[in-house]
């Protein structure tokens, strides 16, 4: 009887692990932290090495701040963090556990870094030089915060001119084929960038570099879907699903998003809509959201008859308008921002084992 006993009971919790995809993977956190002295307010270099302090543009204690909050709020033990402080090359860095210990060294290096050298800002370098830190393997966030354009330092590095900008996305982008789970937020505290660069940055490839440009953000929020397959089944009358959410930040009350449910054409017959019962304006609560698809009990048997035993789809989640909820001086991203959703349409079969002893 004992035998039997744990068997059931290895089989009621094994079961459940295979048929929910999650997301099982360390989450690196690395911060590219452009150190320059223009991000102290400092303009108007000369050729005497003097300057002028303009203090409206002195945001290098604001941009500690983000940084430590996003560190701050980092779950123990859930990866590495790694911060990179440049100018016209790495100047100092930091690689650690995300331990309490190694999460307060984190924070005390952002604090008491101190450099005062006037040089030219290099976002190329630093960029190149962060993804050789990337585990394919792992999730990876990449937080680039600079006010900077890229200098002309093709002196240094013939790779390293005005434009280099262009060339790197590109290799970032091609390097998220492999490493579907990195996603970089290239924060730009330059509103003046050229349209050529910014539409690079932002389009390129914008599932995995998100972009924002303005004062520094209050908070850099994370949002991550745990379970990358959503699955029902009609022939049960399931309707109803909910996504767990693993969250870094705090996420205000006033958070709303959106949600898209797409079936391809080919998937069920041309008479045949399948839609969420609310599209619009879901909260997170809890950590979770549940939805519920929207078919009468008629539509229910029609498609239980006629749609095949299995079929796919994709629900994308999509931020609501960040300014007009009053949460313009925040960042706040799914990463990743879509999921597989499956409905099958057969009875489940049954697993019957019995032990001879």
């Amino acid at each position: 009887m004992k035998k039997q006993t744990r068997l059931y009971i290895l089989i009621l919790y094994l079961f459940p692990q295979l048929l929910l995809a999650q997301i099982d993977k360390k989450v690196n956190h690395i911060f590219l932290w452009d150190v320059t002295q223009s991000m102290k307010g400092v303009v108007n270099y000369r050729s005497d090495n003097d300057y002028d302090i303009d203090e409206s543009k002195n945001i290098y204690a604001d941009v500690q701040d983000v940084i430590i909050n996003v560190i701050s709020e980092i779950e123990e033990e859930s990866g590495e963090i790694l911060i990179l402080a440049f100018q016209d090359k790495v100047i100092a860095e930091i690689n650690v556990e995300s331990s309490a210990v190694g999460i307060q060294e984190a924070i005390q290096f952002v604090k008491t870094l101190e450099n005062d050298n006037l040089t030219r800002t290099n976002i190329c370098g630093a960029w190149q030089y962060a993804m050789t830190k990337i585990n394919p393997k792992e999730k990876n966030l990449i937080y680039l915060l600079t006010d900077g354009e890229q200098s002309d330092l093709s002196d240094k590095n013939p790779k390293w001119g005005k434009d280099c900008i262009f060339d790197v996305v590109k290799a970032y982008c091609k390097l998220t084929e492999n490493s579907k789970f990195t996603y970089t937020f290239y924060i730009s505290l330059n509103t003046q960038l050229s349209s050529a660069i910014k539409n690079t940055i932002c389009q390129t490839c914008p599932e995995n570099l998100r972009c924002s440009e303005g004062t520094p953000p209050s908070q850099i929020i994370d949002i991550q879907p745990n379970r990358l397959n959503q699955v029902i089944n009609i022939q049960d009358g399931e309707l109803n699903f909910t996504q767990n959410f693993d969250i870094t930040g705090k996420l205000p009350d006033a958070f709303r998003y959106d949600v898209v449910l797409s079936i391809p054409s080919d998937q069920l017959s041309s008479d045949t809509r399948l839609r969420l019962k609310q599209s619009k304006g879901y909260q997170i609560t809890n950590d979770k959201t549940t939805f519920a698809l929207d078919l009468s009990p008629s539509q229910l048997k029609e498609l239980q008859l006629n749609a095949p035993e299995e079929f796919y789809g994709t629900l994308y989640y999509k931020k609501q308008d960040l300014n007009s909820l009053g949460l313009g001086n925040q960042i706040i991203e799914f990463t990743p921002n879509k999921v597989k959703f499956t409905i099958r349409n057969r009875k489940e079969k049954t697993l019957k084992i019995t032990i001879l002893e």
